[in-house]
């Protein structure tokens, strides 16, 4: 498998959860960011981040969204409480955090953190 995670960009996979048995990857950026961008080209374009990619149900918030506060408030998060960008939300279909993470991420480090999610919650049905 090539290429890269698809990032859904508007907020409705967010809050048309219903019947969603996927978890949730969240991936907060911010445009003028670095480390962002680096892990969208190396980080979610690796073989095997792209196939455990694929049991989430993956969305970008770029903090420069005028509803980005807002789509983060179904986390419980505001821009004012995020540490920093690049970030990464694991939350079950509910919006209910499982993991946290904040800063550069290679694609061994978060193959390893997407395991874990997959495997506590069980591999989700489509």
């Amino acid at each position: 498998m090539t290429g890269s995670v698809h990032f859904e960009t508007e907020p409705s996979p967010l809050l048309n959860t219903a019947g969603n048995r996927r978890p949730l990857l969240v991936f907060i950026t911010d445009p003028g960011c670095p480390f962002c961008e680096r892990m969208r080209e190396e980080t979610f374009r690796d073989r095997d981040i792209v196939q455990l990619c694929g049991l989430f149900t993956c969305v970008q918030i770029p903090v420069s969204s005028p509803d980005a506060d807002e789509r983060l408030a179904l986390f419980g998060l505001s821009l004012e409480r995020l540490p920093g960008t690049p970030a990464v939300l694991l939350a079950a279909p509910n919006h209910v955090v499982i993991e946290q993470i904040t800063g550069f991420k290679t694609a061994a480090d978060l193959a390893e953190i997407l395991r874990g999610t997959v495997d506590s919650l069980g591999k989700p049905t489509r």
